[in-house]
């Protein structure tokens, strides 16, 4: 049997036309609006295979904000990130739920469940009014190193075998995986920060 579509969710033509910058009251139905209204925000439907929002809207909050989201692959492809862009430290401790005062740049939640062997393993958050290369690097090295951290040893050392000598060692095995998903990491959130119009500051003008 199957699931009736909610009415609440933001389709892709919705989500498309809120990030041209449509007034909400021209985009959403009634019932989305009392939605708003209620629940503080409307989140977008999903593509099933990402888990992710097919248009990379993931919310539209009742001030009129958005916040971001879009699937990333690592290096072992039975494992993906998903990496949110937040307007800013509100929108993203509404998010978690957080009501720490400390501002961040971004941060890395783990997803992984203990029974689970694929799938969603960390969120990246990164805040819009502080991207730069420099965070964007920081915390994908702690994303790539829960995803070495978390690889059977049969795993890692398939999965460095094309980019490592047979004699080394297991560690070494890991850390090639966390460098080379930091890598592959980065070639695919910058294009789509570029293509989502989200300034990210360059490593070389970052204070080091």
């Amino acid at each position: 049997m199957m699931n009736k579509p909610n009415p609440t969710l933001l389709t892709r033509q919705q989500q498309i036309n809120l990030r041209a910058g449509h007034h909400v009251d021209t985009v959403l139905d009634e019932t989305q609006k009392r939605h708003l209204a209620w629940r503080k925000r409307l989140l977008g439907e999903v593509l099933p295979e990402f888990n992710a929002p097919s248009a990379y809207l993931y919310a539209l909050h009742d001030d009129g904000a958005l916040t971001l989201m879009f699937p990333v692959k690592t290096l072992a492809p039975q494992w993906c990130f998903h990496c949110y862009v937040h307007p800013d430290n509100v929108h993203y401790k509404s998010h978690v739920k957080s009501r720490s005062k400390q501002l961040l740049a971004g941060c890395v939640s783990p997803r992984k469940r203990h029974d689970q062997n694929d799938g969603l393993l960390a969120d990246i958050h990164l805040i819009a009014d502080h991207i730069s290369e420099l965070v964007l690097v920081h915390e994908l090295i702690h994303a790539a190193g829960y995803l070495s951290r978390v690889l059977l040893t049969l795993e890692a050392k398939a999965l460095a075998a094309p980019f490592c000598q047979s004699s080394q060692s297991a560690l070494m095995w890991r850390e090639e995986i966390q460098c080379r998903t930091v890598e592959f990491a980065i070639k695919q959130i910058l294009p789509t920060l570029r293509a989502l119009e989200i300034p990210c500051e360059r490593l070389r003008y970052a204070e080091l």
